[in-house]
């Protein structure tokens, strides 16, 4: 499939829903996402996030609202296959590919996020 302005996370695996109600990042790689770590993070690598969207989830964690992100992995048709809620989460780090004062989008090298509950959705 192609990458189409419909879905600009068509190349990425995993993609995430920070509470929205709509996806606003995608991500190929994700660490964590296994029922009884004990560890309770979840590390998202090499991603794009849409930067309006994370500096206004980003103020909503600052505040303390409580919030729900889902993440699913997409199969090959780009429909959901399996997702998981991460409940309560916090960001623990991130780490930014270069800035592009161009660009609308934030490229995350990454995003580790701590949680106070995991669960299949």
């Amino acid at each position: 499939m192609t990458l189409t302005a419909q879905d600009p996370f068509a190349q990425f695996s995993f993609v995430l829903d920070p509470g929205t109600g709509a996806v606003q990042a995608g991500f190929q790689e994700v660490n964590g996402l296994s029922a009884g770590q004990t560890s309770k993070t979840v590390t998202l690598r090499r991603g794009v996030f849409r930067a309006h969207a994370f500096e206004e989830w980003r103020r909503t964690l600052r505040a303390g609202t409580d919030r729900v992100v889902i993440i699913r992995l997409r199969n090959e048709a780009q429909t959901s296959s399996t997702s998981w809620k991460v409940i309560s989460p916090r960001i623990i780090k991130y780490t930014s590919a270069p800035l592009n004062a161009s660009g609308t989008d934030v490229a995350m090298e990454e995003l580790v996020l701590g949680y106070d509950r995991l669960e299949s959705a």
